[in-house]
C-alpha cells in the first residue's frame, strides 16, 4: 500500500470534529495509515466555525489534531479562481509535498475535484474513500 500525504482543508477539520460520521471515520483512517497535514490557517477557520455553530465540538478538534502534522503556510497558488485563503492552503499543500488536498468545499474546489495541480490531486471525501491506496 502506497503511503498518502493528505492535506486537510478547514471544512474537513470541522466535520472530523463532529460526532461520528463518514468524515470522522475517514479522518481517523487517514491519521492511522497515512500522513495527515494541515496548516494553522485551516485550524483557525475550523475553530471559528465550530465556536459559532458547534462549540461543544471544539475539544474534539483538539483531539483530532494530535496525529496531524501542522505545517507553515506557503504562498498563494496563482492561476486558479480561488479565494485567498483557499489559494494559500492549496499552495501550502503543494509546497509541503502532499499527494492530495482533501476538501468538502464544493463551491470553491468542486470544479477542481479529480484534477492534479503541481503534483497534488484535489479530492472530495467521497472520492478519497474510493482511492485504491487509502486502506
Amino acid at each position: 500500500m502506497k503511503s498518502l500525504r493528505v492535506f486537510l482543508d478547514a471544512n474537513i477539520l470541522f466535520s472530523a470534529s463532529l460526532p461520528r460520521g463518514t468524515v470522522v471515520t475517514l479522518a481517523e483512517a487517514l491519521r492511522l495509515r497515512h500522513e495527515a497535514v494541515t496548516a494553522q490557517l485551516a485550524i483557525d477557520e475550523a475553530r471559528r466555525n465550530l465556536a459559532r455553530k458547534q462549540p461543544q465540538a471544539l475539544s474534539r478538534l483538539d483531539a483530532a489534531l494530535i496525529r496531524v502534522l501542522i505545517v507553515s503556510e506557503s504562498d498563494f497558488i496563482h492561476g486558479l479562481a480561488l479565494p485567498t485563503n483557499d489559494g494559500v492552503l492549496l499552495g501550502t499543500a503543494i509546497a509541503t509535498d502532499c499527494t492530495h488536498f482533501l476538501s468538502g468545499d464544493k463551491r470553491h474546489f468542486g470544479p477542481l475535484y479529480g484534477q492534479t495541480i503541481q503534483g497534488v490531486t484535489i479530492l472530495s471525501p467521497a472520492m478519497l474513500l474510493m482511492h485504491p491506496d487509502l486502506f
